[in-house]
């Protein structure tokens, strides 16, 4: 449910809340050896357990004739899904081992958001600085015999943890003349877990520049991705998680698109992904998300890239 209350023609405040009721069990799996299993790495193994969350947020908007500006606040819950609850891998070797935590309690996001957006005669630019204090982050980790883990054997566990999220998001559009405009953004966030480690898959900083030329018969794009090398990570599984598979470079990546409007309704499309066949790879990357292959690995990016098409116009 949420509502919005309009305190005047240039202030407003809109609310919410949310309750949601969660119901976990083992179900056919509940047997003697299965549970035995998941009591070996953890001190507390229900075989039901129920959840009862209450979320909210409210956030206030001041509006001028040529800004907009708000702060908002949110307490927000997010429940384990069934690979970090129920999960399990059986191996004799222990490190490759895959055990959920059956009582892996709902992660709980406080935050705290102050944002705006300014126009000008140009165009518009907009900021956006928060702050998010995780209780409970639900923590992928390796067995330590760590507070609630009963083992030390560097298995695959899942435990709760408390963390902080914070950082800012910019962006800038204008017109530089009347065919050609400007576009960049830019982001930041840090994550770190309460005892000073960084958390695992944060990005590093990175952005986008945008140049484009809107003309009768033809436009085009120059757009340049970029991001700072990241050394805040979490490769070590003595001491954390070892999702990152290390620190990353930064690197740019050019991109160039054209379309050319031909008689007829028809238009010729061509571009170059990658223009200048840059090897890189997102520090973020997709090869971590496999659940069965607890190895990260970054994966580069394609090389130079062409497109082309013919398209018509109805």
């Amino acid at each position: 449910m949420e509502a919005e209350y309009r305190m005047s023609n240039q202030q407003r405040l809109k609310s919410g809340i949310r309750y949601d009721y969660i119901n976990a069990d083992f179900e056919s799996a509940d047997t003697v050896d299965n549970l035995a299993f998941y009591q070996s790495y953890y001190d507390s193994v229900p075989s039901s357990v129920s959840e009862k969350n209450i979320s909210a947020f409210t956030r206030y908007y001041k509006q001028t004739k040529n800004s907009l500006y708000w702060v908002g606040l949110s307490s927000t819950f997010r429940t384990a899904d069934a690979t970090e609850r129920y999960v399990a891998a059986r191996n004799n070797t222990a490190m490759m081992r895959w055990v959920g935590n059956p009582d892996i309690q709902p992660e709980q996001h406080n935050q705290i958001e102050f944002g705006a957006k300014w126009n000008f005669a140009s165009g518009w630019h907009e900021l956006s600085i928060y702050r998010d204090q995780v209780n409970d982050f639900i923590l992928r980790d390796r067995a330590r015999n760590q507070p609630s883990i009963t083992q030390m054997d560097m298995a695959t566990v899942y435990r709760n943890v408390d963390a902080t999220l914070q950082g800012f998001e910019w962006a800038l559009s204008t017109s530089l003349t009347e065919n050609w405009e400007f576009y960049t953004n830019l982001a930041y966030v840090k994550g770190e877990r309460e005892d000073g480690y960084a958390l695992y898959q944060i990005p590093p900083v990175e952005g986008v520049f945008k140049l484009s030329y809107q003309g009768h018969q033809i436009d085009y794009q120059i757009g340049i991705k970029w991001a700072l090398s990241q050394n805040d990570v979490d490769d070590n599984m003595m001491t954390g998680s070892a999702l990152d598979s290390g620190k990353s470079d930064s690197w740019v990546a050019t991109n160039f698109k054209l379309n050319y409007q031909l008689q007829n309704d028809w238009k010729f499309a061509v571009g170059v992904n990658n223009l200048f066949n840059e090897t890189y790879a997102y520090h973020v990357s997709r090869a971590n998300l496999d659940p069965f292959n607890p190895e990260p690995t970054l994966v580069n990016e394609p090389g130079r890239q062409f497109r082309m098409s013919v398209m018509k116009n109805f």
